[in-house]
């Protein structure tokens, strides 16, 4: 059966992923995935502004038409619904609404699997097809940014069907000329449409570039014709249908492009060129016998000028020299994998047809695929195990909302903006509320969504709500100003990163160390939640040194202590009295 194995491998990619896809709902502690889904919910406002440009609008438009549907669907079936009604739901249980985000990128993510099939059964083998997919579906950071909201998997899913439509004119396929036309306008479309998901994508029409010189060679073909023109115009009417507002404020969008070259393109970043090849190329795979498979390929086939290759080649070359070589981060590898991984199984297939497909070279062929993926399968149910342990912020909650009295003042850091990602998720009263309005609205925002907070705040009875002065990083000065009868620390706002070591530097401890003097003063530590392991600060994204504990993690022996998230600590202030334990 031509199908059998992809079936196996999506079925059991599925279940991978399922597993624990509801992590730490109705809280969310990654302010990626609160981005997305509230500029979903912004678009049905009519505020089609993005929050940044780190983060493209494909994906926001396609959860915003997700949400559309089920409120389309309210509207007919409740009588009075409003949109109000709608914002009130999020209010009250945001779990459904992350949820159903999370599993549209997992879909994504299982389509790129298919594609990675595709592509190569049409432009080798089925071997080739069994070993890539087999490949692709276990790399580790691919896998880990399929199961929560995160643009990557809709980024790759793109680039991979642009190859995709492709793969007749790169397999010299001899179709007339307006059927070639198509396949040129389609492929830069969906890399437009890839290029509005994740900005570097764009890379991808050195794909597009390559095709078409190796096809006007064959054909004698002026290379500057209409085929490349009318593909180069359809990527742009892609990223245009995906980011509507670089169109609709084009000035906007350019000076979010100079504010990521500075926090992106940082020239204090230590060896980029060394890290990638050092780490990250090992850690987004999670294998480092299939990372020097995937380099043994990658020079076996420069050598030999072959032209598929080269091809496949072309986008993880030009992503690492223009932008890869100036930036730190290990998933911002994810888009070059899936052709990674295909040159990986086409040089095994060579590997077998230089030994005449013997039993010998079969055997040491099937070592090699276990050996490359069994680190790969190991850290995955690391992940698996480990996201679906309690998060110190849920059960520091808990504890507050059972010992701190209802309405108590408390100054808390780890917010961005509004959002509490590095602390508890506690209920913020009406007063609160009504500060986080005045600085949406001071920042050019509307405010519907926290307007709507605060609506459902003054009639709810059911949850306790708090007084929280919300701040990124607390400082000494702060301290000393705040009257507050609580504080709460996050070691997130202390851990330094390791791959982007200009974050944290002498100064910042120099500071933290005196808010530890401040805090003696007035406060008395009452209660810490330590994690174990203590990964870093963009967890469920891994950095550097997070690879490294997640290996050493034994999932049969260390689940019953295993717990996430940073270590949290309260503190009260010493003239008053609670009953806190």
């Amino acid at each position: 059966m031509k199908w059998r194995f992809i079936i196996i491998i999506l079925f059991l990619s599925l279940a991978l992923r399922l597993y624990g896809i509801n992590a730490d709902l109705p809280n969310t502690y990654w302010h990626d995935e609160n981005n997305y889904v509230e500029t979903a919910l912004r678009f049905g406002t009519g505020n089609l502004k993005p929050h940044t440009l780190q983060h493209g609008m494909l994906l926001p438009l396609i959860l915003f038409a997700e949400y559309g549907a089920y409120y389309v669907k309210e509207k007919l079936t409740v009588d009075g619904y409003t949109p109000t009604d709608f914002l009130a739901e999020y209010v009250a249980n945001p779990g459904p609404f992350y949820l159903l985000s999370r599993i549209t990128v997992m879909l994504f993510g299982l389509g790129s699997i298919l594609f990675v099939y595709l592509i190569a059964i049409k432009l080798y083998n089925k071997r080739v097809a069994n070993i890539s997919s087999l490949f692709f579906s276990f790399s580790l950071v691919p896998f880990i940014q399929s199961k929560w909201t995160k643009a990557s998997a809709i980024s790759v899913f793109f680039l991979l069907l642009a190859l995709l439509t492709l793969i007749p004119i790169i397999a010299n396929s001899r179709r007339e000329k307006k059927s070639l036309l198509g396949r040129y306008v389609a492929s830069g479309f969906f890399v437009g449409l890839a290029s509005a998901a994740k900005l570097y994508s764009v890379f991808g029409f050195t794909f597009i570039l390559l095709t078409h010189l190796f096809a006007c060679r064959g054909n004698k073909e002026r290379f500057f014709g209409r085929n490349l023109i009318l593909s180069g115009t359809c990527l742009l009417l892609g990223f245009a249908l995906g980011n509507p507002y670089a169109v609709v404020n084009p000035k906007f969008f350019l000076i979010g492009l100079t504010q990521m070259h500075g926090e992106l393109f940082d020239a204090t970043v230590t060896s980029p060129w060394l890290l990638y090849f050092k780490n990250h190329l090992k850690n987004v795979l999670g294998s480092r016998p299939l990372e020097v498979l995937i380099l043994i390929s990658c020079i076996f086939f420069v050598v030999k000028r072959s032209k598929k290759e080269m091809i496949l080649l072309a986008y993880p070359v030009t992503l690492f020299l223009l932008y890869l070589r100036y930036s730190g981060l290990t998933h911002y590898l994810i888009p070059a994998v899936p052709f990674l991984v295909i040159i990986a199984g086409a040089f095994l297939d060579t590997v077998l047809k230089k030994a005449s497909y013997s039993k010998a070279a079969t055997f040491a062929v099937a070592v090699v695929i276990f050996v490359a993926v069994l680190p790969c399968f190991a850290n995955i149910l690391r992940y698996d195990v480990l996201i679906s342990k309690p998060d110190t912020r849920t059960i520091a909650r808990e504890w507050i909302e059972k010992n701190i009295p209802a309405n108590s003042s408390i100054l808390s850091e780890g917010y961005i903006l509004t959002m509490p990602v590095q602390v508890p998720q506690l209920k913020s009263n009406t007063e609160t509320l009504k500060r986080d309005l005045a600085m949406v609205r001071e920042k050019g925002g509307r405010g519907a969504l926290v307007g709507t907070e605060i609506e459902y705040a003054e009639k709810d009875k059911r949850n306790k709500r708090y007084d929280i002065y919300k701040t990124s990083i607390m400082d000494s000065d702060m301290l000393k100003k705040s009257k507050t009868d609580f504080v709460i620390l996050s070691g997130y706002v202390e851990i330094d990163s390791g791959e982007r070591e200009y974050l944290r530097g002498k100064d910042f401890y120099k500071e933290r160390n005196k808010l530890y003097a401040s805090l003696e003063e007035k406060y008395r530590l009452v209660k810490v939640f330590i994690p174990y392991p203590e990964l870093g600060n963009n967890f469920p994204v891994l950095l550097t040194e997070d690879f490294r504990k997640l290996k050493s993690i034994n999932p049969l022996r260390d689940t019953s202590r295993l717990l996430r998230g940073p270590k949290i600590k309260i503190y009260r202030r010493k003239n008053i009295q609670d009953d806190a334990k």
